[in-house]
């Protein structure tokens, strides 16, 4: 079973190590490592980690040689080519905007050099795409302001929706103002939520935020009565099992519920969340959930089609891949 589609991708946690190196390069940027083998090391890509804390430390290094146009218009071209790759016809990629201005762009700037990437590596590598601008919980609220400013202003040239990452630790409910206000101006909204903080991160992110799907999701196990409104409502679950058991949210491919929310009825979904960082790729995903679930081709296949039924993309988009799974 081809995985078609990804929904739950975050450009900085998928830079090509070699890209990294020469970007750092050509710009005079500090790495741990000269070569690849030693910055696969230092920023521990596929390795388990302490927490979730200790996982996110990794991205300072990568969004280091993320700060100028032709950089950041290189990694999102080559991502696409990385996912096509794979076997995607259709990604939804994440990304923070100003975790890129350390260098003087603007966000407008940041804006048009990952679209332009998404653009020429869309066309050459014949993969659809659409972009999430994402906001941080632990972030004041006016620089979520800007963030979903950013994601209206280029709603018609790729944008599709807004998310609030981050350690679900923290409520963030003065984010939530700003989020319905990207809602209420056309744009999808998913939000972090339930990954190692409570259930209830779910309930807040539908009810206060106006989230249509759900990142990770974990936590929800403790909670049938949040799982069972996602259920009833149809809200998607992107779950990314191998981002999950190196951050110790869960024990091991066997133990991740994703498998008991996908036979409840919920619309669950496989994505790698960061593909050089969790050294994996969407195949790697759905070869864990064959073998550790003990699914099916059909239950493969409803994977599938939970993610194009849940993602942002055009109708006729969606046509196209419903055609491809058969």
């Amino acid at each position: 079973m081809r995985p078609l589609v990804e929904l739950h991708l975050h450009l900085d946690g998928s830079v090509r190590i070699g890209t990294m190196l020469d970007i750092a390069a050509h710009d005079r940027t500090l790495l741990p490592a000269t070569g690849e083998a030693e910055l696969k090391r230092a920023l521990r890509c596929g390795q388990v980690r302490l927490d979730l804390a200790d996982y996110l430390e990794a991205f300072a290094l990568t969004t280091s040689v993320m700060q100028t146009r032709s950089a950041l218009g290189r990694i999102a071209s080559e991502l696409l080519e990385d996912v096509s790759a794979d076997g995607l016809r259709y990604v939804e990629i994440r990304f923070m905007p100003e975790l890129h201005t350390l260098r003087g762009l603007a966000g407008e700037e940041v804006m048009e050099a990952v679209l332009d990437g998404l653009l020429l590596g869309g066309r050459k590598h014949d993969v659809a795409w659409g972009l999430i601008v994402c906001s941080m919980r632990h972030v004041a609220p006016e620089v979520t302001g800007r963030m979903i400013d950013l994601a209206l202003a280029y709603q018609k040239h790729g944008v599709v929706a807004v998310d609030l990452a981050g350690d679900d630790n923290h409520r963030a409910l003065d984010h939530a103002a700003h989020f319905m206000r990207a809602k209420e101006g056309g744009l999808r909204v998913t939000i972090h939520a339930a990954e190692e903080g409570p259930p209830q991160r779910a309930r807040e992110a539908v009810e206060l935020f106006g989230a249509e799907r759900i990142g990770h999701g974990v936590t929800l196990r403790s909670d049938s009565n949040t799982l069972n409104m996602l259920i009833e409502r149809g809200i998607g679950i992107e779950a990314c099992l191998t981002s999950n058991v190196q951050t110790r949210t869960v024990r091991g491919y066997d133990a991740h519920p994703a498998r008991e929310f996908l036979q409840k009825g919920a619309r669950v979904s496989l994505s790698t969340d960061n593909r050089v960082l969790a050294g994996t790729t969407m195949l790697s995903e759905f070869v864990h959930a064959a073998h550790h679930w003990g699914l099916r081709e059909s239950e493969l296949r409803q994977l599938v089609r939970n993610a194009v039924e849940t993602s942002f993309a055009p109708t006729h988009v969606k046509e196209s891949l419903r055609h491809q799974i058969g």
